[in-house]
């Protein structure tokens, strides 16, 4: 939700406390290390966020970090002072370098619309070495997505209670999300948003179009579906 990354973003980490990280990152390592053919382990991880899974991937790969919101990367520096990290869109970012895999994180995929999810796959295989992947991990899947209703993140402590409520609705070609977030019991914000929905054969489609083979798995632990695309 996009008031998590800018207005709310020091609760952030607070509300997504019990996501398990260093989990995801040691499985995403696994797939990448097994379909990767290059020899260099350079990584770019777009919409990093607060930089919680660049922590654990950079045990195995020399980490960058892209997010288009300051406040984000402010956070996710704080926690990797060793890495260098860059304020722009994943749609139409150039840092005029080559990495040897791209990762797209936590659904962040559905912060884009159809046009720009077409200049990400362009600008993704313009940054990658051949035999490097593109990592994508998403809900956000046309024929897989079900409804949400009044599921909660939360966090507290003696001092404050957080929550978020959020409701998920699909209508046609999009997810309609909204996200009530309370502090201690009281309102404080609201969020909306309209997501896009690819199907698995639009992702394909994406992929091949702009030179990768592609690979598909699930994470169980999320239900995520996890796109793996090799450059070509």
């Amino acid at each position: 939700m996009k008031k998590e990354y800018s207005k709310l973003v020091k609760y952030y980490d607070l509300l997504h406390n019990e996501k398990d990280y260093r989990k995801e990152a040691e499985y995403f390592t696994k797939l990448i290390l097994t379909y990767k053919t290059t020899k260099e382990n350079k990584l770019l991880d777009l919409a990093c966020g607060t930089g919680e899974h660049i922590k654990y991937l950079k045990q195995h790969f020399n980490c960058e970090g892209l997010d288009i919101s300051e406040e984000m990367i402010f956070i996710a520096q704080q926690k990797n002072t060793d890495l260098k990290f860059y304020i722009g869109d994943m749609a139409t970012f150039n840092l005029n370098k080559k990495f040897d895999v791209i990762t797209l994180l936590f659904n962040s995929i559905g912060y884009l619309n159809k046009k720009k999810i077409e200049l990400l796959f362009k600008q993704v295989s313009k940054h990658l070495n051949t035999g490097g992947i593109f990592l994508i991990e998403t809900i956000f899947l046309k024929e897989k997505l079900k409804p949400i209703k009044n599921h909660i993140r939360s966090y507290s402590n003696n001092k404050i209670n957080i929550r978020r409520i959020l409701n998920l609705s699909i209508d046609n070609n999009y997810a309609i999300l909204h996200a009530k977030y309370l502090m201690n019991l009281k309102i404080i914000d609201e969020d909306k948003g309209k997501i896009v929905l690819l199907s698995e054969s639009e992702y394909k489609k994406l992929f091949s179009t702009n030179g990768f083979k592609i690979k598909k798995r699930i994470y169980k632990s999320t239900r995520s579906s996890i796109f793996i695309g090799i450059k070509q």
